[in-house]
């Protein structure tokens, strides 16, 4: 598909990922139409159209006319039937707006987080996805992991899907939890590590998972596939340890244990879409760490903190 001069949907534009998407796409000479839940709402570089993934009816008349979705909105830390009610009934509405509208790609952001990892070492796109038994206990998982069965079935009509899986997203914006967030929590001595440091954190940097969207739209061998975006992996410890060093305070072993990373020793294969799709990170990891110390070193300096 030649996006240059496309007409291409995003949701969650106003957030951290889909505004470095819409901004990704602009570059590209795409017409940028950002979905928006109030009037007024701005999006750079962006013609907006007020809808709610809530809302079938808006979703229609905000696809018609694009030649393609990205589908970027995220919903966390609700409870599990509201996280169906949006995060999957939305998915499955939009999805049936576009291939109404005939919309000739639909690029779906998931997360790594569907997986059902217990017994794995490496976690690849053919792993198993989370199943209804977890909903009380994973709401955002399962969720995410019902949300890809709902548009599997719209694609099974005809509509081009891809499924992207990022893992931790990292970047520079006050919406951005692993960055702003955890900066705040290790400033205030309210996050820290546990165990013997062995647990992954396996990343993405926010501009390199909006190339893998170019290439997801882009490229028809990327159709009805799942692809994990992962740049690589990096100790738990050594990241809050680097945290730690850019707000200019050493980790609390007493931090609040809902900051571990709870048995995360999986590494996850991405690949997949480097194979497929001929993926690679443009943005390095110590160059990525460089722009985003500068932007929590102003913002922690401000007192600022990702949104609750």
């Amino acid at each position: 598909m030649d996006i240059h001069g496309s007409t291409v949907l995003i949701t969650g534009a106003t957030g951290f990922t889909g505004s470095f998407v819409a901004e990704r796409l602009a570059r590209e000479g795409v017409r940028v139409r950002a979905l928006v839940r109030r009037e007024g709402a701005r999006v750079p570089d962006a013609a907006t159209v007020v809808g709610d993934l809530r809302d079938p009816a808006s979703l229609a008349a905000a696809v018609e006319g694009v030649d393609a979705v990205v589908h970027c909105a995220v919903a966390y830390r609700l409870d599990i039937e509201e996280a169906r009610r949006l995060t999957v009934e939305g998915t499955r509405a939009l999805a049936e707006g576009a291939l109404a509208a005939g919309c000739r790609r639909f690029v779906h952001l998931s997360t790594i987080s569907v997986y059902a990892i217990d017994g794995l070492d490496v976690v690849d796109e053919d792993s198993p996805l989370l199943g209804p038994e977890r909903a009380e206990e994973d709401p955002y998982g399962v969720s995410k992991a019902e949300a890809e069965r709902a548009l599997a079935e719209v694609a099974g009509r005809g509509l081009a899907t891809v499924v992207l899986r990022p893992p931790a997203i990292l970047g520079p914006h006050l919406r951005c939890g692993w960055t702003v967030r955890v900066a705040a929590d290790v400033a205030r001595g309210a996050l820290g590590y546990q165990g013997d440091g062995r647990e992954q954190l396996p990343y993405v940097y926010v501009e390199n998972l909006a190339d893998a969207v170019v290439l997801a739209l882009e490229n028809d061998a990327a159709v009805g596939g799942a692809f994990n975006v992962i740049d690589g992996h990096v100790p738990w410890q050594a990241y809050l340890e680097h945290v730690a060093q850019v707000v200019g305070r050493p980790l609390s072993p007493d931090a609040d244990a809902d900051g571990r990373m709870d048995g995360s020793f999986q590494i996850y294969d991405g690949a997949r879409l480097r194979e497929a799709l001929g993926y690679r990170p443009r943005v390095a990891y110590d160059e990525a760490l460089s722009r985003i110390d500068a932007f929590v070193t102003e913002r922690v300096a401000r007192g600022d903190a990702a949104p609750q």
